[in-house]
């Protein structure tokens, strides 16, 4: 709409059927055909070649404003488009923007990276947030965003965030998981559930692999345990080369095997 305003007002592109126009019969236009309306104008200015003399001479009919008070009336314009063009972004559907997995069961989000839909404290609008399900306990499920923030959400309320399709699982690939750390988790043969921490630390020669660094091969963990941070995070450049290992990690993160932590 800024851009529209701008070439409807301050540079007086010809309105030709209302293309201009921000509704119309009292209908306010949607977004995409405001966007395309848009194109068409310019579009039109590009087959038409006109000089930049003429258009000034034609600023100068419409409106009268020295080149300062111009220049500072397009950079106004140009950042409320900026603006407008990140929200049409933001609120665009994300399952429109990348594949996604269908999870209906909000248990099994653990582990799992996730974008959500939601409305953040100075947000003037809901938008799309990157983020990680750090644990699902009870009926509570813990979030914590790529921006820092960490959040508390009821069961009920993921639940119903899935079932609108507010909250998604993107379908990531192999190279996602790289630099990325990691709990990995398998049954023992007494049927108890355990695993350990690392590092996805880079892709491996065999397709659809990665090598894993874990942190202590001695230390194992318990489904359930919440204590997830580690000192030796396999960063630095002496890897112990006994502690890397090849893993499937994203047949192990659909199987509920991998979780990011």
């Amino acid at each position: 709409m800024a851009q529209l305003r701008f070439r409807k007002f301050i540079i007086c592109n010809f309105n030709k059927n209302g293309i201009l126009n921000f509704s119309e019969k009292g209908k306010t236009h949607c977004v995409r055909v405001l966007i395309n309306n848009l194109k068409s104008v310019i579009d039109n200015a590009r087959l038409e070649e006109v000089a930049t003399e003429d258009v000034q001479d034609e600023v100068s009919e419409c409106v009268t404003v020295d080149a300062d008070e111009l220049r500072g009336l397009k950079e106004k314009f140009v950042n409320e488009a900026a603006r407008e063009k990140e929200k049409v972004e933001a609120a665009e559907p994300a399952p429109k923007r990348m594949k996604v997995r269908k999870i209906s069961d909000a248990n099994h989000l653990q582990g799992k990276y996730i974008e959500h839909y939601s409305m953040n404290e100075g947000d003037d609008c809901a938008k799309w947030y990157p983020a990680y399900v750090s644990l699902v306990k009870g009926r509570w499920v813990y979030i914590n965003y790529v921006n820092g923030e960490e959040f508390k959400f009821s069961l009920s309320e993921i639940k119903n965030d899935l079932l609108k399709k507010e909250l998604i699982v993107p379908d990531i690939n192999v190279d996602f998981f790289v630099g990325k750390k990691i709990i990995h988790f398998w049954d023992t043969h007494d049927g108890e559930r355990t695993g350990l921490k690392g590092r996805v630390i880079s892709l491996s020669d065999k397709v659809g692999f990665c090598l894993v660094y874990y942190f202590d091969v001695n230390r194992e963990l318990a489904d359930d345990d919440d204590d997830y941070d580690d000192d030796d995070d396999g960063g630095g450049d002496d890897v112990d080369e006994s502690s890397v290992y090849e893993l499937n990690v994203v047949e192990e993160y659909w199987l509920n095997n991998v979780h990011f932590f």
